[in-house]
């Protein structure tokens, strides 16, 4: 099920994190909000800049837009983390 990001939230200090997204039910867009705990949102986050990294590991990645020539700093190296 493929799911737009329509707003990330958290309040300064927590590692908490809210996320709403909008996925499509029965033909219809529908907005989905998910709270996440301090564990969960950091292994979310630790996922998903993995997956960053070893996209980008050495080439651009596969579904890269043509833009997108070369690996952004924010995106770690890979073996790095």
């Amino acid at each position: 099920m493929q799911a737009k990001v329509i707003t990330i939230g958290n309040a300064a200090g927590y590692r908490e994190m809210e996320l709403t997204v909008e996925i499509m039910e029965n033909g219809k867009p529908r907005r989905v909000k998910l709270c996440f705990n301090a564990d969960d949102s950091t292994y979310i986050v630790c996922a998903f800049l993995r997956a960053q990294a070893l996209a980008w590991n050495n080439h651009v990645p596969l579904d890269a837009e043509p833009h997108e020539k070369a690996r952004p700093r924010w995106v770690p190296l890979y073996g790095s983390m």
